[in-house]
């Protein structure tokens, strides 16, 4: 065999965590985080000088950035991932696509003598 390290490409993917993953769910977290980091930011306005409050301000607000771009990337990345195999990423839930490779994965074990149930 020319490359046998394919065989075990399965080795390389998080399918069970993303089998778990729901946009939905992300999006109103990220919607939540921002409106927490507005409120927080309205009540650091009404006390300016409150160092406590601007501190963690300025902390929340450089993880919220953060996390947004991260989930920003991450879209971009499973639209790409969507569209490589022929899917919309506007009807396709993350945890759908990712089942259907779960199971594919499994079946390849199960096929190439690996018959390992944990994917």
């Amino acid at each position: 065999m020319i490359y046998p390290n394919v065989l075990s490409f399965y080795e390389d993917l998080y399918i069970e965590e993303a089998c778990t993953v729901s946009f939905l769910i992300l999006s109103e977290d990220m919607n939540n985080l921002k409106k927490g980091l507005e409120d927080v930011k309205f009540e650091m306005e009404k006390e300016p000088d409150n160092f406590i409050i601007f501190s963690f301000y300025n902390h929340a607000h450089r993880k919220v950035q953060h996390l947004l771009e991260t989930y920003a990337k991450t879209e971009d990345a499973y639209r790409e991932v969507c569209l490589m195999f022929s899917e919309s990423p506007k009807t396709m839930d993350p945890s759908d696509f990712f089942t259907y490779f779960s199971k594919f994965v499994t079946e390849w074990k199960v096929q190439n003598g690996n018959d390992r149930a944990d994917v």
